[in-house]
């Protein structure tokens, strides 16, 4: 093992990055086999993206969107290409450029805890059996698709399209604390309705010569 192998494995340690807090209001019905809810699933990231696109134009651990700055500012055939020193990596799906904030490429990680107020009376959910369903179909809309065949519902989106994720799999650990949602529904509401707010921590697990300067 090289020198800077041994430093960058010696380096490894969960670091707090940064927090951000999320909200999302509007149907999240249960996944199955039949209906993967791939539709739902690009109504949910539709809703988060403002909210991330804002994180990353103002977010002091992202330098007030300095990070941000620096993506934009790249040619078009710059911005979906990967650099060592550059922080963001986007993709191209289909006709779609995504942004996720949380990738591998700088080993991020993160942790969710969910107030979900939903209009079942209490215990409803857990016996109805469906909380995992509905969570899947929420963790997939928080990341960005990862083929064309879940670009079903999306069109003129905005470009990047912003996502927490570029993948499910970095959420490390999830809380959720459910709540029965007492604000009366208009006459057209989705029986699936909800309000969540998600709060994130994100976690550097590995400091390399890449990201020492991520956590401060």
């Amino acid at each position: 093992m090289s020198l800077a192998e041994r430093q960058e494995r010696d380096l490894a340690c969960p670091i707090e990055f940064m927090r951000l807090t999320l909200t999302y209001d509007g149907p999240l019905p249960a996944a199955n086999g039949k209906n993967p809810r791939r539709a739902e699933k690009n109504d949910i990231r539709r809703y988060i993206q403002p909210q991330i696109k804002e994180a990353l134009q103002a977010h002091p651990a992202l330098d007030n969107g300095e990070r941000f700055k620096v993506w934009t500012d790249l040619e078009p055939s710059e911005q979906y290409s990967d650099h060592p020193n550059r922080f963001f990596v986007a993709y191209k799906i289909g006709s779609y450029g995504f942004l996720p904030l949380i990738t591998r490429k700088h080993h991020m990680v993160c942790e969710l805890d969910i107030l979900f107020l939903r209009r079942e009376q209490p215990g409803a959910l857990v016996h109805d059996g469906d909380l995992d369903n509905r969570l899947k179909v929420l963790f997939d809309g928080l990341r960005m698709p990862l083929n064309n065949d879940e670009l079903e519902g999306l069109r003129d989106e905005p470009e990047p399209f912003c996502c927490l994720l570029a993948d499910d799999s970095l959420i490390t650990a999830v809380n959720v604390r459910t709540e029965q949602w007492y604000q009366p529904p208009a006459p057209d509401t989705s029986p699936s309705n909800v309000r969540l707010v998600i709060d994130v921590l994100i976690r550097v697990t590995r400091v390399t010569y890449a990201n020492i300067g991520l956590g401060g």
